[in-house]
Order: C-alpha cells, then sequence, then structure tokens
C-alpha cells in the first residue's frame, strides 16, 4: 500500500494486520487438530471436543473481527474528496482481502469438522451450517432447473461435499416414518452386521435414532434440522458404502477407478499413486467428498432403497436400481444434490412442515444461522487466544514405510499384502500391492509403531510365503525382501 495511505489510514493497515496474524494462529491450530484426528495413536473422543471449542471459540472471534473491520472501512469511506478516494480504493482492496481471509477461514473449519466426523462419528462439535433446509414450492422460484420444474416441492440441501448423502439420508428417514415394515427390516439389517459397520456406537446411534422416530412421527423435522443427528447418519451411510468395497474390492475396484477419474479429474494425477484401501477412506468413508455413482448405486443396493436422479447434464433421468418405482427422487444441478417431491409425497411432507414450524417459529428459517448464536464471553475469547497444545506423546508422528518384494509372479499373477500394525492391514484379506516393475512388488503405508508391524505376502491371496511373519526395526523405513513359495 502507498505510504499515502499508511499515514493517512493507520487504522485500517493495523486492523488488517491484526486479521491476517489471527488467521495464520488460526491455521495452526486447525492443522495441528486434524493430525491429532488422523494419527494412529487418536486422542479421545473428549478430548478432541474440548480442542474443537477452542477452535470453534477462534472462528467467532475471527468473524466477529472481521465484521468490525468491515465497518471501520465503510466510516473512512464519507467524503468524495480526491485524497479522500484514494483512500477509500485503498481500504476496498483492504476490504477485499479480509473478505478473502475469511473465506478461507470457513473453509478451514468446514474442513476440520469433517475429519473430525470422519473419525469421531458422534463427537458433539459446532457446526455453523444447517444441512437441510425446509420443504419449498417450485411455483414461485425465479429460474428453475429444467428438471426441478417438474415437480411441485423440494428441499435444499447444504452443498458440503455431502449433499448426496444428506438428500439420501432425508428420504430414507421420510420413509422410515411412513412405513413400519422399512424400520423393522432396517432394524434387522443392522443388527445382523449385514451393513458391515463395526463402529458399535454409531450403530447403536442409528438403532435409536429410527426407533425414537417410528415412535414419535411429528419429531421427523425436528430431528432433520438437528446436524448432531443428521451428519453422524451420513457418516453410517457412507460407511456401508466403504465396506462393501473392501469386502468386494475385485468386484468394484475396477469400476471404482473409473468413477474417480470421471468424477475428480483434477486429482487424476495422484488416484494412482494411491492403494484400493487408501482410495477407498479418502473418497468414499472421508466426510466431504461428492458421491461417486457407484457409491450411489452400492448404497442404494445394500438398503433396497431405489432412488432416481434427474440431472442437469442428462437429457433422461437415472435410476440407481433398474425396474424398481423409486422411494426417492434427486435433483443433480451444477453438481450438487437436494431432494424432488412428486405430487403423491407433497400433501403428508407439506403439513408436517407446517406442524413442526407451529412448535417452533425458528423452523421455517433456512438461512445460515446468525453467528451471534454462539454467545461467548471475555474469559472465552481470552482462552481462544492460546495456542491449542497437543503433546507429542499424545500425538505420535507416522513414518511413511516402503516395503518392496522383488518376486517375478507372471502376467496373471499378483501379490497380495496381509499383516496388522496399520490400519489398511488385515490377516483375513489381502491387499494387492502395486507392480512397478516386472520383478518388483511396493506396498507403502504410514506408521508411528514399527514394532507394532507383521506382515507376509500371498500369491493371488490364495497361496501364503514361506518362513515367519516380516518385522520392522527402527528407522528400517524402506525393507525390501525376496519371498519363496
Amino acid at each position: 500500500m502507498s505510504s499515502f495511505v499508511n499515514k493517512t489510514s493507520p487504522l485500517i493497515i493495523n486492523s488488517l494486520g491484526d486479521l491476517e496474524l489471527s488467521y495464520k494462529h488460526y491455521e495452526t491450530t486447525v492443522g495441528k487438530l486434524c493430525k491429532a484426528c488422523s494419527s494412529n495413536q487418536p486422542l479421545q473422543q473428549e478430548e478432541i471436543e474440548k480442542l474443537h471449542r477452542n477452535v470453534m471459540l477462534q472462528y467467532v472471534k475471527f468473524q466477529k473481527s472481521s465484521a468490525e473491520f468491515a465497518n471501520l472501512c465503510k466510516t473512512t469511506t464519507t467524503s468524495s474528496s480526491p485524497k479522500e478516494y484514494e483512500i477509500y480504493e485503498e481500504n476496498l482492496e483492504s476490504y477485499e482481502q479480509s473478505t478473502a481471509l475469511e473465506g478461507r477461514v470457513s473453509k478451514l473449519f468446514l474442513a476440520l469438522n469433517h475429519t473430525i466426523r470422519t473419525n469421531y462419528p458422534l463427537a458433539n462439535i459446532a457446526e455453523p451450517d444447517l444441512r437441510v433446509g425446509d420443504i419449498r414450492s417450485t411455483i414461485n422460484l425465479e429460474k428453475p432447473s429444467k428438471h426441478l420444474a417438474k415437480f411441485p416441492h423440494f428441499r435444499k440441501i447444504l452443498g458440503d461435499g455431502n449433499c448426496f448423502y444428506t438428500s439420501f439420508t432425508v428420504r430414507f428417514l421420510e420413509n422410515i416414518v411412513k412405513k413400519s415394515n422399512d424400520y423393522e427390516a432396517m432394524i434387522k439389517f443392522i443388527r445382523s452386521d449385514a451393513d458391515g459397520v463395526k463402529d458399535k456406537n454409531l450403530k447403536q446411534f442409528v438403532i435409536d435414532t429410527l426407533t425414537n422416530l417410528s415412535k414419535n412421527p411429528s419429531s421427523l423435522e425436528k430431528v432433520l434440522k438437528d446436524n448432531q443427528i443428521i451428519l453422524p447418519l451420513v457418516r453410517y451411510f457412507r460407511s456401508i458404502v466403504a465396506n462393501e468395497m473392501l469386502v468386494n474390492q475385485k468386484t468394484h475396484e475396477e469400476t471404482f477407478a473409473i468413477s474417480l477419474l470421471g468424477d475428480f479429474p483434477k486429482d487424476a494425477d495422484t488416484l494412482f499413486d494411491k492403494s484400493y484401501v487408501q482410495l477407498v477412506h479418502d473418497y468414499v468413508s472421508s466426510m466431504g467428498k461428492d458421491a461417486t455413482n457407484i457409491s450411489i448405486s452400492i448404497l442404494c443396493r445394500m438398503l433396497d432403497f431405489p432412488c432416481r436422479i434427474y440431472s442437469d447434464e442428462l437429457p433422461k433421468p437415472v435410476d440407481a436400481l433398474d425396474g424398481r418405482e423409486p422411494k426417492a427422487i434427486f435433483i443433480r444441478a451444477s453438481e450438487h444434490y437436494f431432494v424432488a417431491y412428486s405430487k403423491t409425497d407433497k400433501v403428508p411432507f407439506e403439513e408436517k412442515a407446517k406442524e413442526y414450524k407451529k412448535r417452533d417459529p425458528m423452523a421455517g428459517k433456512d438461512t445460515v444461522p446468525d453467528r451471534s448464536s454462539f454467545e461467548i464471553s471475555d474469559e472465552e475469547l481470552a482462552f481462544s487466544l492460546r495456542p491449542v497444545s497437543i503433546s507429542p506423546k499424545d500425538v505420535t508422528p507416522a513414518k511413511k514405510i516402503r516395503i518392496t518384494f522383488h518376486f517375478k509372479a507372471g502376467t496373471k499373477n499378483k501379490l497380495y499384502i496381509r499383516g496388522e500394525g496399520s490400519p489398511e492391514l488385515s490377516w483375513h484379506k489381502g491387499i494387492v500391492m502395486r507392480h512397478v516393475s516386472k520383478t518388483k512388488w511396493v506396498w507403502e503405508t504410514s506408521c508411528s509403531d514399527l514394532s507394532s508391524l507383521k506382515f507376509k505376502v500371498m500369491l493371488n491371496d490364495t497361496t501364503w510365503e514361506k518362513g515367519n511373519d516380516h518385522t520392522l526395526k527402527t528407522g528400517e523405513n524402506r525393507p525390501e525382501f525376496i519371498p519363496e513359495f
């Protein structure tokens, strides 16, 4: 900025500088907490919630500081003199920079929440934005999409990367309320472990939620407006898909790769550097990642829940389960999903929405909650200025391990690795190793405790190599082996 503005309007410069420092501190804090969530030695959920509270306080403080800075810019632009106009232009530039910082802060907060929800589905953390909106009429829309105009009503869903799964959750719960048979079938599906989900607490949460809804159907809209219920359900549905893809890797691997290339073209350069297990984790299990076509198909099939999708990119709708009357209709416009209701759906859901609004005046507001609703005291703000302290003994840095086996397997054979000590490894099912050259097979992982890592390879995941389990010594990050069969 010019020296004229530095001299004439120091308040703007100092405020922007303070805002930038606040952002850097916030960015560092969020980064530490994300690493803590993804560590091989994760913190307890209560500790994560406490640390997240600290981050949330910083988030709210930044929002308030940004608003104060915007008002400061406005108060220095009241005159039309040449000098004041020059100051106005400089202040406008500062304002635009602060707006960009505010956007980055919001993205970091959302990314942090996605990371926590991925690893701690039931964590009680602040979620500023409503995921599920009210049912609305399409009649008064100025520019409805070409497919949305066909339906009398729709429901807005927040575009946070989970929009398909959130849309699916909404219609799934609405059907549970209407049909007791669907409720009973779902409870049986969960309790028989047909879902493949290993998190017992999450499974029980889903059972409790569905049971409460079946007993109190009038609470549906209140449930849909509760992020602390909807987001764990979204995580549960993601887990169902991820488990199916891992258990039946041979069935899904090729289709999944094609789907990723089509849905995430910007990631094409890095996709083939990751194992299949890692890709399933990053693009299916992880919150905030858009649903792929194969994920949608698997979810609908696993839950016997046929869906029809109208996309602005396609002339005709696509059915997730061909030949079945859809239980849900979704609109996909500008890479975003939301719910559409047919004429037969209109009356009961509209009445439920009206009934809920009578009980709760705030239920009709489909906007981002006012930031002032996050009330914090001066003491809490002072506490939020202190950086999050995560002890090194709580978060052991994971080491990148590259394991190489030299073996000439032939054109029709593959090497698989099984073991323990890494989240991806299992003694029950092997992971295909990456074939990097004629006789070289590689598998990579991150591990904070090498002493816990044990593994062996199998030919075509059917024939074990001879000898004892392989183990690694401290500092042995790139071991190489020659297996015998």
